[in-house]
């Protein structure tokens, strides 16, 4: 009886992972072309840090299981849904690159760098950052080949100043970067990995999680016993101190890390908090720290019809860096 009941709650947890991974991935999602090209909005002169742009937090984690997945849309399709700011980690595994988020491995990340190579050269208009988070030791060498076999290495922004990686990006206007990928280069193996030899003027350091490493282009303070805290404790706790983090540098780029961690089914934790911080965002359209918004990354950024795509986007309006020709459009597509 005993091996009977373990064996029918094991089929229980089985078909339950297999219906939220399920629910984690959406088929074909159909979005309103504007959100593929919303930057052309934007007036060239516009500062890159002063941009408000949707962020998508470990953006290739489509189709884990519900303790990893923190996106329902393929990156592809969350390029069209507007995100312009992708968490991307990559491990190798069985001979290929792969996405990971802790130990679970996912999708293969050569199909999502042919997708960002075919987006960016069919929307000059438009900005990406792909940053590389986390990697693995083992898969810098096979990435480096394959963002140059990818066509990718060929659309990434290239420092050829004097400037320090950090004077240098916190300079770059929309103007200077449109058509382009900034490549941001992170932690291997959970210790920062030194730029390999050749790099150095198109992969820009990022920070650690602590942002004690001083030069980084993109900061992104993340501190995890507030992700763990209830929704309203979250956001009471964590909001005020990332952004006083980021007034102290005031310089280049940042991450407003706005997703809960931790849980079982990351979908359902959420759905929970979903509510709470779209109300926090919205409420920054009105207050002084609204000018220093840059990213803001979310879980399942393009759920809900890209309601929290919209949300973030309104702040470009209120930020009073759209061009007059294209105000109108965008006012009405992000209301819509």
């Amino acid at each position: 009886m005993k091996k009977a009941t373990i064996l029918f709650t094991l089929l229980c947890i089985i078909a339950a992972l297999c219906v939220s991974v399920t629910a984690c991935a959406d088929e074909d999602p159909q979005y309103d072309a504007f959100f593929s090209q919303w930057q052309n909005a934007i007036e060239d002169e516009t500062p890159i840090k002063r941009i408000a742009i949707p962020g998508s937090h470990d953006a290739g984690s489509v189709g884990m299981v519900p303790i990893a997945c923190t996106q329902r849309d393929a990156i592809a399709d969350q390029l069209r849904g507007g995100v312009r700011y992708f968490d991307t980690r990559v491990t190798q595994s069985g001979g290929k690159l792969k996405i990971f988020h802790g130990p679970i491995k996912g999708v293969d990340f050569e199909p999502i760098a042919t997708a960002l190579a075919t987006f960016m050269r069919e929307h000059p208009s438009e900005f990406v950052i792909v940053d590389f988070q986390k990697l693995s030791t083992d898969a810098i060498d096979p990435l480096l080949r394959l963002l140059d076999t990818s066509g990718l290495r060929d659309l990434a922004v290239v420092n050829a100043t004097d400037a320090a990686p950090l004077e240098f990006v916190d300079a770059l206007t929309l103007g200077d970067v449109r058509g382009k990928i900034l490549f941001t280069w992170g932690e291997a193996d959970d210790r920062p990995a030194p730029i390999p030899d050749g790099a150095q003027d198109w992969l820009f350091p990022r920070n650690n999680d602590e942002c004690s490493l001083s030069g980084s282009v993109l900061d992104s303070l993340y501190q995890g016993d507030l992700h763990r805290k209830s929704s309203e404790e979250f956001i009471r706790s964590a909001m005020p101190e990332y952004h006083e983090h980021y007034a102290d540098k005031d310089k280049g780029l940042w991450v407003l890390q706005c997703q809960r961690t931790g849980g079982a089914d990351l979908y359902l934790s959420e759905k929970s908090h979903n509510d709470n911080m779209n109300a926090y965002l919205l409420d920054l359209y009105d207050s002084p720290e609204l000018e220093r918004v840059n990213i803001v990354m979310r879980d399942y950024v393009t759920d809900h019809d890209l309601q929290k795509v919209k949300i973030i986007l309104g702040m470009n309006d209120a930020k009073g860096i759209l061009s007059a020709d294209h105000a109108s459009e965008y006012r009405a597509k992000i209301a819509a």
